[in-house]
């Protein structure tokens, strides 16, 4: 059954309502797509476009990984933040100039939170 960007985003949208410090993300590559789940519920999809192979791999950056091989997945845990994060990516068009300015701001943002959850952070 195929699921449309709307369910997408409603699932993205439930997993996100609830703060968490932990929340376990599958990151899956296949020849069509990109796809970022969590209890196997898809809440970010990237296309193997090649603007949505940049988009996807900048979600995995935001994730703290590198982007899958085709056919591989990867299983982590991030936090309800950082999450946000990756799934706002997921749903910036980078042909437009402007959408980079967002992009650099979530990645920075990702990344001190992170830092922050590893305790690797100078308080």
């Amino acid at each position: 059954m195929s699921i449309n960007k709307a369910q997408i985003q409603d699932n993205a949208e439930i997993v996100l309502s609830r703060p968490s410090a932990k929340i376990s993300v599958a990151l899956k590559r296949n020849k069509k797509f990109v796809s970022l789940s969590t209890n196997n519920n898809l809440i970010a999809r990237c296309f193997s476009s090649r603007v949505g192979l940049w988009t996807a791999a900048f979600m995995a950056e935001s994730l703290g990984v590198d982007l899958p091989d085709v056919g591989k997945s990867i299983y982590i845990q991030v936090s309800s933040g950082v999450l946000w994060r990756a799934v706002g990516i997921s749903n910036l068009d980078l042909k437009i100039k402007e959408s980079r300015t967002i992009l650099k701001r979530y990645l920075e943002e990702a990344e001190a939170q992170r830092a922050s959850a590893s305790g690797s952070s100078s308080d």
